[in-house]
């Protein structure tokens, strides 16, 4: 009876349910905006590593290894940092200068829009209620809320593919321009992190037989989509070719494809190519802990007792998948449920690979919360206690995570993001003039104090290329 009163008296234009979804867009931007530029405290080195390439090229044309406009950064040796986000940075960059706050801006400003871009895709496929719920897990979503924050370059993946999806979830979907804009961003994906490389053709032909489905494209379509997908991740085939083959280092109209100093990391890592398939099952318990949201201490991205899923959500995630699968097959419901089973699926397969970690696994949480929301909605039609009391609880829960993340994490996580080196580096260089300054051994590993120095002294990269010298020239940092 509320509810219709509040409607009689809206405008017509506005509705509770709208309303509802502008208050939490407008509390997930403050939870991934407000004291950015000190929470988390200092930077992590990843951070500092891109952010000084990502000004080197700006400013140098060149990043702290030579190469101009890298495809992907050289960066640690053979780990390597991917590029995209740098390249994102770089207009905040130029605008705001080199500093923590700016480089982190881009980060938190698309995890807000990826809050806008889950409640579209949850209101055109399932209407406003369905998608109200999505908004609400997404918002108060402590792996989002954390990886929003800070950058680490595996954080701009979920977006990227978001950002596809949607594009695939529009009602003109159908339309040829639409398609290729999907399919180039999904290709884009490459160039945020590793992991893409296995996920993006993989789900790419998930995303075709999803098409056919649908009728919404022929053969002819498919193949002019396959080779725009191509052309866009190109530079990255040629990159695996470089330092998988053993090849020089290539440039091309001022852009590099550079040969790592050290064994690529896709490859030291990856079961496919290290042939350990026994870390299968490893990996599979290690998931299956993540998932379920028990236990567990701290890291970057996770505080004790927070997972990236809340507890047994992944149970109801698995029957949003399972109805999805159901109506796909009993009643041809083709939708975008099934769609965004198909991207939970894929990840999962490729989380396999490799040793877990949360951002190494970050494809998996996105679309296994829409589902969360699909399982809800599926046990409770006409049952809107069982909503009401799981939102309640669900509330409570992120509730208490919001108030630990910002009362508690700066204390986890000072030496980790070296809470304090910046400014000390900025006076010791102050006060040595041309004398040699020395940085203790700083933990937990990896140290790389270098970047650090590089960073806040703000010294350009041929003058670092001049003068350094490198001990461990073919190893990963």
């Amino acid at each position: 009876m509320l509810l219709q009163r509040i409607r009689q008296r809206l405008p017509a234009a506005l509705s509770p349910e709208l309303i509802a979804a502008a208050l939490l867009l407008a509390l997930g931007a403050v939870l991934r905006l407000y004291a950015l530029w000190e929470l988390p405290p200092g930077l992590h080195q990843d951070e500092v590593s891109g952010a000084y390439d990502a000004w080197s090229v700006l400013n140098f044309g060149i990043d702290r290894n030579g190469f101009s406009w890298p495809v992907h950064f050289v960066a640690w040796g053979g780990a390597g940092q991917n590029v995209m986000y740098s390249y994102l940075a770089m207009p905040f960059i130029a605008l705001g200068g080199l500093s923590a706050v700016v480089y982190r801006l881009p980060m938190a400003l698309t995890s807000v829009l990826s809050l806008f871009l889950m409640w579209k895709i949850g209101e055109r496929a399932a209407g406003r209620g369905f998608a109200l719920l999505v908004l609400l897990l997404l918002t108060l979503s402590s792996w989002h809320i954390m990886a929003s924050r800070w950058v680490h370059e595996a954080n701009l993946l979920p977006f990227v593919l978001l950002l596809s999806v949607y594009f695939l979830s529009r009602n003109d979907r159908g339309r040829f321009h639409i398609q290729a804009i999907a399919i180039g961003v999904l290709a884009l994906s490459v160039y945020a992190y590793g992991t893409a490389y296995a996920f993006a053709p993989l789900f790419l032909a998930l995303v075709f037989i999803w098409l056919l489905l649908n009728r919404l494209a022929d053969w002819r379509r498919l193949l002019a989509l396959s080779a725009l997908a191509g052309i866009v991740a190109l530079p990255i085939m040629l990159l695996v070719a470089v330092n998988s083959l053993g090849w020089d280092s290539i440039e091309v109209l001022g852009v590099s494809i550079p040969r790592f100093s050290g064994p690529p990391r896709y490859e030291t890592i990856n079961v496919f190519f290290h042939g350990d398939w026994e870390s299968i099952f490893a990996n599979l318990s290690k998931l299956a802990g993540l998932s379920l949201g028990w236990g567990g201490g701290f890291s970057q991205s996770r505080l004790p007792w927070f997972g990236p899923l809340p507890p047994l959500a992944i149970i109801l995630a698995l029957v949003g998948l399972g109805a999805a699968l159901y109506r796909a097959k009993a009643q041809r419901d083709y939708g975008l449920h099934l769609l965004l089973t198909f991207w939970f699926c894929t990840a999962a397969l490729v989380a396999l690979t490799a040793p877990v970690h949360i951002q190494r696994v970050n494809t998996l949480w996105l679309p296994a919360l829409y589902l969360v929301a699909a399982g809800v909605f599926f046990i409770g039609p006409g049952r809107r206690v069982i909503l009401y009391a799981l939102a309640a609880a669900y509330v409570a829960y992120g509730s208490v995570f919001v108030y630990q993340y910002f009362r508690d994490y700066s204390d986890y996580t000072a030496e980790y993001f070296r809470s304090g080196l910046g400014p000390a580096i900025n006076r010791a260089a102050a006060a040595a003039g041309d004398a040699a300054i020395y940085v203790s051994d700083l933990s937990p590993e990896p140290l790389e104090p270098y970047i650090h120095t590089l960073f806040y002294t703000r010294t350009p990269p041929r003058e670092y290329l001049e003068t350094r010298v490198v001990t461990r020239l073919n190893g990963s940092f």
